[in-house]
């Protein structure tokens, strides 16, 4: 949902953007009313802000500043209605906002603020009901390949179509299962051989995410770099290597992924790909911790946690000599 489908796809008519014109496409994820400037701390990223200008209508200094601070929130726009306490949006803020790049949008007077609010929060609601729909339609789709032993190509070419991201499947050796490619990316594979997929030398790529066993790394695919975002799969697996390159995978996708990973474990399971799992596991943790790059105790803790290894615990070693009698 972007400041554009508000101005030119809903039923309200005569909004105007008069400065920022450029950010459009801006996206557009909330609603909040500006009646007074301490409301500035509570203005989110990427909301739309409304406001009648009360407390703007005789201070040039702060219709300025006003400006300077919503751009700063990287809120999507600022909604000003007019005919109430502006005739028309003064100058002023105008060439303020096209100078720091806000969009202002001019709302006409018989519109009120819960109407755009409740426009705003249906659609909101709408697309979250048909992403849940949709996420529900691939998952199901990813068990019904399952239980009918379609096989791993089937589930990954389902997912990657669904994501529309190159997606490659390995064992924790980072030999590949799986892959599929989207066009800007087939030139990796060919329909013989799956790709050779390796880390970067640097053992530290790894960057620990929010979300529990995943991670953002550079891996090597037939000696070129891409960005990657990484899936630990259940039970030491495998991973689901996600190909970003210089974009991110969305929120909503990462959500797809965290339930799409059980189903793609146990196929992997009940194959015969899956050996010597646990040693595959840990030969990475371990090679970077005794490799001779530097690390930060931020870098080890990362990739201590990735691994599932449990740094506060004490361990301790006994050695026993036996003699003869």
């Amino acid at each position: 949902m972007t400041l554009e489908w508000l101005i030119n796809s809903t039923e309200l008519n005569n909004l105007k953007c008069v400065a920022g014109k450029e950010n459009l496409k801006n996206p557009l994820i909330s609603v909040n009313i500006l009646d007074n400037p301490d409301v500035i701390r509570w203005i989110k990223k990427d909301e739309l802000v409304l406001t009648t200008g009360y407390f703007l209508k005789d201070d040039t200094k702060a219709q300025i500043n006003i400006i300077r601070e919503l751009k700063e929130t990287g809120c999507c726009a600022l909604g000003i209605k007019i005919k109430r306490f502006f005739q028309t949006i003064p100058k002023i803020m105008i060439d303020e906002a096209e100078k720091v790049g806000l969009a202002i949008i001019e709302i006409p007077f018989y519109y009120s603020f819960s109407e755009i609010s409740k426009l705003v929060y249906n659609k909101i609601y709408s697309s979250e009901l048909n992403n849940d729909l949709l996420q529900y339609s691939i998952i199901n789709k990813l068990s019904s390949a399952f239980f009918e032993n379609q096989g791993l190509d089937v589930m990954i070419n389902e997912l990657s179509h669904f994501i529309d991201k190159s997606i490659l499947v390995t064992d924790c050796d980072y030999n590949v299962f799986s892959a599929s490619f989207t066009l800007d990316y087939k030139h990796l594979t060919n329909t013989i051989d799956l790709p050779k997929i390796s880390p970067t030398e640097n053992a530290s790529y790894i960057s620990h995410t929010e979300v529990s066993d995943t991670a953002y790394g550079n891996l090597k695919i037939n000696d070129e770099v891409f960005r990657f975002f990484i899936i630990m799969l259940p039970n030491l697996t495998g991973m689901v290597c996600v190909l970003i390159d210089n974009d991110d995978i969305s929120s909503y996708h990462k959500l797809l992924l965290e339930k799409a990973k059980n189903i793609i474990a146990l196929e992997l399971t009940r194959s015969d790909k899956v050996k010597d799992i646990s040693n595959s596991y840990h030969n990475f943790f371990f090679d970077f911790l005794i490799s001779e790059n530097t690390k930060s105790e931020k870098d080890i803790l990362e990739i201590c946690n990735f691994y599932d290894f449990d740094y506060a615990k004490k361990t301790g070693m006994y050695f026993l000599c036996f003699r003869e009698l």
